[in-house]
């Protein structure tokens, strides 16, 4: 379980995050929607240890996040993270975007690496374009490959900063299609989105945050009953 407690996060006068404790669990899709400016994002990088809570903890499998530099590459080795803007390396071929952490993070050899790059990429359809560069794909493509770089370090859980945003209704499909897959595979997926319909069709739970708090509803039904507005 990946879980935070009273994490509270404050920059210079503005508290972000009051009081908040949410937990995730493999198999779900969790998305966090609340208004612009609410903490969302800061909130997802306190998730993956990009920011430090000043108070509370976070914990994945019991385990809770130490701010040291083996503390946090545990931490990352079990939640990964698919930011808005995907972050792959321009200078580097698909496959390699893939392998580059495999051979790093995991030391494992280049042949050993480009497998597990060569399998993934047949899984999201992308075995063609392992030798393009990152200037020759569209957006949906681009996202398809981050997925693939973050899942093939084999996390528990996969973190995704407004995944839709810059997606066409055709691509956001395919995409709700990638995260139904991925929970088969007993990831955890936690999504922060403003897009109310696409947090419908993809949750099994969701979380509103509003003025540094939470309120958690336990489906998406009761949510929509509610008659919120993110």
């Amino acid at each position: 379980m990946l879980e935070v407690k009273h994490i509270r996060k404050q920059f210079d006068d503005l508290v972000v995050l009051k009081d908040v404790s949410m937990s995730f669990q493999p198999n779900e899709i969790s998305s966090i929607i609340g208004p612009s400016g609410t903490g969302k994002s800061t909130l997802l990088r306190c998730l993956i240890g990009l920011e430090k809570v000043d108070e509370g903890e976070v914990s994945v499998d019991g385990a809770i996040l130490s701010y040291t530099d083996t503390g946090l590459l545990a931490h990352r080795q079990k939640v990964g993270m698919v930011f808005q803007e995907w972050h792959l390396f321009d200078h580097l071929n698909v496959l390699d975007n893939i392998t580059f952490a495999l051979r790093k993070v995991k030391k494992l050899s280049k042949s050993e690496a480009d497998q597990i790059g060569l399998n993934l990429l047949e899984k999201f359809n992308l075995l063609s374009k392992k030798d393009a560069y990152t200037h020759q794909l569209s957006g949906g493509q681009k996202q398809r490959i981050a997925i693939a770089r973050t899942i093939a370090l084999e996390p528990r859980y996969v973190l995704f900063d407004e995944p839709t945003s810059a997606l066409d209704q055709e691509t956001i499909q395919e995409f709700i299609t990638i995260c139904k897959d991925l929970i088969k595979l007993d990831l955890g997926i936690v999504i922060i989105t403003h897009d109310l319909g696409f947090a419908k069709s993809v949750s099994t739970k969701i979380y509103e945050l509003k003025d540094g708090l939470v309120e958690t509803f336990m489906n998406t039904g009761d949510f929509f009953a509610k008659g919120a507005n993110a």
